[in-house]
């Protein structure tokens, strides 16, 4: 859908273009999800166990812990 006279024809096709590749790369994700929904559940277990761990430790009184998992952490 084109509004005439409100944006730049050159704009609003530009724009379009990109959304569309949006949409495009976001279905394809969708697709890849659908054929294996368990794709994402083993990072994301990962980052809890990670995010637990560095919150015990944030907790304690051990510096030297709170060092070492300082450097570690992406």
């Amino acid at each position: 859908m084109y509004v005439a006279q409100d944006i730049e024809r050159e704009d609003y096709l530009k724009r379009r273009r990109s959304l569309m590749s949006n949409k495009k790369s976001v279905e394809e994700q969708i697709q890849r999800l659908l054929r294996r929904p368990s794709a994402w559940i083993e990072p994301t277990h990962e980052w809890i166990k990670d995010a637990s761990t560095l919150d015990k430790i944030a907790k304690m009184n051990d510096l030297p812990s709170k060092k070492s998992s300082a450097r570690t952490s992406p």
